[in-house]
């Protein structure tokens, strides 16, 4: 996959997790009509372990072990790498792998 492809891909990945979060405020919102046992046992449970596998950035004192947003940053960062270490060569294995690159002999 290019560069531009996986570019593209952590934008959809981002727009994706944003609109999940639009959808949770929803959910909340639409909890507080609901009894108090059933709103507290919903942010309790569902709507915490959703929150918290977005990102680290909620009103949790838990976390999780890799949120989606982990997965954004690991995933944007790898691609910086890739950028400043893009091979001259545009064979399969170069494209495809960092250490394939070292032993290149096409570029």
């Amino acid at each position: 996959m290019s560069n531009e492809e996986q570019r593209e891909n952590i934008e959809a990945l981002v727009d994706i997790k944003e609109q999940i979060e639009v959808l949770l405020d929803e959910a909340k919102y639409l909890l507080y009509s609901a009894p108090d046992g059933i709103r507290n046992r919903a942010k309790s449970y569902w709507y915490a372990h959703m929150r918290t596998a977005l990102s680290d950035d909620n009103e949790f004192i838990g976390r999780s072990m890799c949120s989606m947003q982990n997965t954004i940053d690991e995933w944007s960062g790898r691609m910086s790498e890739d950028e400043t270490e893009e091979a001259d060569c545009d064979c399969y294995d170069c494209q495809r792998s960092r250490d394939a690159r070292k032993e290149c002999t096409n570029g």
